[in-house]
């Protein structure tokens, strides 16, 4: 009778086993670690310079050396922006006002406001994405950086939109205007 009871037991264990396996797997697929390594074998394979700063894996789009203003805490900023769901790679383009994109994509001009931007860098209201702020740091005026970041920089555990929970993004921004405080 205890052998019986035995070889349940063992089978339960494995079935618990298998289904916990199971799950881990989903969890650890949107890990941020592995967030963070598809963003740098997308980099790396597609021969991207980038820096790693503070979280935030960042390129430069510039060609040329750019002298212009750098941005400081407490100015006001005018940008263009482009966001993007990353997977494995840039994938959907999700929200933009860049006039040229919302045309190319299908979107209805009336929903978009294609106008920049405009926030005072390193305040609270509006709020950016926490990869946002780290990735404006160091930038100047005119420049174009892509900025690739995994969940806990982006919108965590909360699905925004098309863009799922614990999900990666890209997001292209083009600094069209600095003013100083």
């Amino acid at each position: 009778m205890i052998k019986g009871y035995f070889h349940i037991f063992c089978f339960l264990c494995l079935l618990a086993g298998v289904f916990l396996s199971g799950c881990k797997k989903d969890d650890d697929e949107n890990s941020v670690y592995n967030q963070d390594d598809r963003i740098r074998r997308y980099l790396t394979s597609n021969n991207i310079s980038y820096v790693y700063y503070g979280g935030i894996f960042k390129s430069y789009l510039n060609t040329e050396p750019n002298n212009g203003r750098l941005l400081q805490p407490g100015d006001s900023l005018y940008f263009y922006f482009a966001a993007y769901e990353f997977s494995s790679r840039v994938d959907s383009l999700f929200y933009t006002n860049i006039a040229e994109l919302v045309e190319q994509h299908g979107f209805d001009p009336q929903t978009f406001d294609t106008r920049p931007k405009g926030i005072r860098y390193g305040a609270e209201d509006p709020p950016l994405l926490k990869g946002i702020e780290i990735g404006l740091d160091k930038c100047r005026e005119k420049d174009s950086v892509m900025l690739y970041m995994n969940s806990d920089y982006a919108y965590g555990d909360r699905a925004m939109g098309v863009v799922p929970e614990k999900s990666s993004i890209a997001v292209l921004l083009i600094l069209d205007k600095i003013v100083s405080k």
